[in-house]
C-alpha cells in the first residue's frame, strides 16, 4: 500500500515537471519566434538601406559639388572685384605721378629761365639808376618815387632768385609705395575654406575686400596729397615772388608814363633820356614775359566791355558808364594769369581784379524799365 502511494506521488511530481518543461518550451518558442521576426525586420531594413545607399551617396556628392561650385563662383567674383579695384586705384596713382612730374618739370623750366634772365634784369635796374642820376634835380625830384619803385622791384627780384626760394619749385615729393598684388586663387580659397555656407563665405569675402580697399585708398590719398603739394609750391612761388614783380612793373610804368607826359614840354631836351629811363619797364616786362611763356603761363585776355566772369574775375568795385551795360568790365586793376596743367588744359593761377559797370537809372528810366 505504501509503495503504491509513493509511486503515485512520484508520478504526480513527474507530471508537474513535465508540464513546467512544456510551458518553458512554449515560452522559449515564443521568444524565439519574436526574435526571428525582429531579425527578419532588421534584415529587411538593412536591405532597404543597401538599396538606397547609392542615392544617398549621389545626393551627398551633389551637395558637396554644389558647395564647391558656389565657392568657385564666389572666388572668381571676388578676384574680379579685387582686380577691378586695383586697376582703378592704379590709374589714380599714375595720374597722381603725372601731376607731380608735370609741376616738377614746370618748376625746373621756370627756375632755368629765371636764372638765365637774372643778370639781364639786374642790368636794366642798374641802367635805369645811371640814367636817373644824369637827370637834372627837378626831374629827379619828380621821378624819385618811380626810381625807388624800380629799386624795390630789383630787391624783389633778388629774393625771387634766392636759392632757397627757387628750390621750392624743384623739391620732389618722394613716393615709393605700391598697391599689393592681387590675392591668388589659393589664398582666396584658404580664406573661405572654413565657411559654413555660401552666405558665410560672401560675408568673409566682403570683409576682406573692404580691408584691401582701405589699404589702397591710403596709398591713393597719399599721392594725391603729394600732387597737390607740388602744385601748391609752384602756385605759391608765382603768387608771392614773380607776379608781385609784374604788378610793380605794370603799375610803375602806368604812373611814371603820366608823369613824363607832364614833363615833356618843359624838359624836351631831356626827352631822349626820359624815354630811355621809361623803357626800363618795357625791358623788364619782356624778360619776365619770356620766363612766363617758356613755363606756359599766360596773361588772361580781358577786353573792356566783356561780361564779367565770376569764375576768373574778381570784382573789386563798381562804376557807372553809360557806354557799357551793367555787369560788364570797365577796368582791369590787376592782371589775371593762367597756367597749363598735365592734361594740356589751363587753370587759373590768379584771378584778375576788375571794376564792373553798375549804372544808376534816372527816375524816368527806372519807371520805363518797370513798366
Amino acid at each position: 500500500m505504501n509503495k503504491q502511494q509513493d509511486q503515485n506521488k512520484q508520478d504526480q511530481q513527474t507530471d508537474v515537471s513535465l508540464q513546467n518543461m512544456r510551458r518553458l518550451l512554449n515560452m522559449c518558442n515564443h521568444k524565439l519566434k519574436a526574435n526571428t521576426d525582429e531579425i527578419e525586420q532588421l534584415k529587411l531594413r538593412i536591405q532597404i538601406l543597401e538599396q538606397n545607399q547609392p542615392d544617398f551617396e549621389i545626393k551627398s556628392k551633389q551637395i558637396k559639388q554644389q558647395k564647391t561650385n558656389d565657392f568657385e563662383s564666389i572666388i572668381k567674383k571676388a578676384r574680379d572685384q579685387e582686380q577691378e579695384m586695383i586697376d582703378l586705384d592704379q590709374q589714380k596713382i599714375e595720374l597722381g605721378k603725372a601731376i607731380i612730374s608735370h609741376w616738377i618739370d614746370k618748376g625746373n623750366c621756370l627756375k632755368l629761365e629765371i636764372e638765365k634772365n637774372d643778370k639781364g634784369i639786374m642790368c636794366f635796374i642798374e641802367e635805369s639808376r645811371n640814367i636817373f642820376n644824369t637827370l637834372p634835380d627837378e626831374l629827379k625830384q619828380t621821378l624819385q618815387k618811380y626810381q625807388d619803385g624800380l629799386e624795390i622791384i630789383g630787391r624783389m627780384w633778388m629774393r625771387a632768385v634766392n636759392t632757397v626760394n627757387l628750390n621750392i619749385l624743384t623739391d620732389q615729393s618722394v613716393f615709393s609705395e605700391q598697391i599689393k598684388a592681387s590675392l591668388t586663387y589659393v589664398e582666396w580659397k584658404q580664406l573661405i575654406e572654413n565657411a559654413k555656407n555660401k552666405e558665410d563665405a560672401l560675408h568673409i569675402i566682403k570683409r576682406k575686400l573692404n580691408v584691401l580697399g582701405r589699404n589702397s585708398y591710403q596709398i591713393v590719398s597719399k599721392i594725391n596729397k603729394l600732387a597737390s603739394k607740388q602744385q601748391k609750391n609752384f602756385f605759391d612761388y608765382m603768387n608771392t615772388s614773380i607776379l608781385p614783380i609784374i604788378d610793380g612793373i605794370t603799375a610803375g610804368k602806368k604812373q611814371s608814363q603820366k608823369a613824363i607826359e607832364s614833363l615833356k614840354q618843359k624838359h624836351d631836351k631831356h626827352l631822349s633820356k626820359l624815354n630811355q629811363w621809361l623803357d626800363t619797364y618795357l625791358q623788364l616786362r619782356l624778360k619776365l614775359n619770356s620766363c612766363l611763356e617758356k613755363s606756359e603761363i599766360r596773361q588772361m585776355d580781358i577786353q573792356i566791355g566783356q561780361d564779367v566772369d565770376y569764375n576768373c574775375h574778381e570784382p573789386t568795385g563798381t562804376s557807372p558808364d553809360k557806354k557799357l551795360k551793367n555787369e560788364q568790365i570797365k577796368e582791369v586793376t590787376l592782371e589775371g594769369f593762367e597756367v597749363s596743367t598735365h592734361d594740356n588744359q589751363f587753370t587759373i593761377l590768379r584771378n584778375a581784379r576788375v571794376i564792373v559797370v553798375k549804372n544808376i537809372l534816372e527816375d524816368s528810366e527806372e519807371n520805363d524799365a518797370q513798366s
